[in-house]
């Protein structure tokens, strides 16, 4: 029996958090959350900002608890699908957070079984750390067609805090939301 393959797709932006959090995004079941390893993805995070020189991160809970609120309202009441709050008619952030979404597509076997992908934190992180070969320093700027916000906003030296959290989606999907506080991806600054 084979599995299809994994597919990654990836989202960053800015945005601005309200504090009031719509009902929609607070009433989302608790139960979709995924078992996340703080200390692993703190380091792989601190790992590829030491590569550039740019300070460590810390952990906080308070966007860590911002995050698991977002992913479940992704993985279940917006569909799964990865967006930010202003994409799909929600209030923004009100301190402004920087952010990196990725979904993860279930396993699907050729004899109809259906599993979540095996991934850890480390390999979400260098998914976005991956985005770095399509970034040009001097020009601060994505190569042609393509993405790199996420690497952008992993690496951004004003950064000081991150919290993270993963939720499954019903067809087993997987949404990962990390939220960077300052907030990066500044057009007219470099992120180092």
């Amino acid at each position: 029996m084979t599995a299809t393959a994994l597919v990654a797709v990836s989202a960053c932006a800015q945005q601005s958090v309200n504090t009031s959090i719509p009902q929609a995004v607070l009433n989302t079941s608790e139960q979709t959350n995924l078992p996340l390893d703080r200390n692993k993805i703190l380091k792989s995070h601190n790992e590829i900002r030491q590569r550039i020189g740019v300070p460590n991160l810390r952990w906080s809970a308070r966007l860590e608890s911002l995050a698991a609120e977002w992913a479940n309202y992704l993985s279940t009441d917006a569909g799964c699908i990865t967006r930010r709050r202003g994409m799909i008619g929600l209030p923004q952030h009100k301190n402004g957070l920087g952010e990196n979404l990725q979904r993860l597509d279930a396993v699907r076997f050729n004899d109809g079984r259906t599993e979540i992908a095996k991934i850890d934190e480390n390999q979400v992180v260098l998914n976005w750390a991956r985005q770095g070969i399509d970034f040009d320093y001097v020009n601060n700027r994505c190569a042609a067609n393509k993405t790199c916000e996420n690497y952008t906003q992993l690496v951004w030296r004003d950064s000081q805090v991150v919290g993270c959290a993963v939720a499954s989606c019903p067809g087993l999907e997987q949404i990962w939301v990390c939220h960077y506080d300052p907030p990066g991806n500044y057009a007219i600054q470099k992120p180092y």
